[in-house]
């Protein structure tokens, strides 16, 4: 799996961006810095072989077919 590669702060890094589409808010939910949430965001994309946040989420959307990643993936409009 992808998130295998990945130390135990980008799995979170990763797990926070599903939820959150800013660094700002990655930031403030792992209570961390934005320059350090960018430095993570960095070092995830040159591991997984990514350049951005949409290329991360589509990479893991292929590697987990059943399991469908996408920002504010649990906020559902009615």
């Amino acid at each position: 799996m992808i998130l295998k590669q990945l130390s135990h702060r980008e799995q979170q890094i990763v797990n926070s961006l599903i939820h959150h589409t800013t660094n700002a808010a990655i930031a403030a939910d792992l209570e961390i810095s934005v320059n350090t949430v960018k430095t993570h965001l960095k070092n995830i994309f040159k591991k997984i072989g990514v350049h951005s946040k949409a290329e991360l989420i589509i990479k893991l959307n292929q590697a987990k077919p059943n399991t469908q990643f996408s920002p504010n993936a649990h906020s559902h409009k009615k």
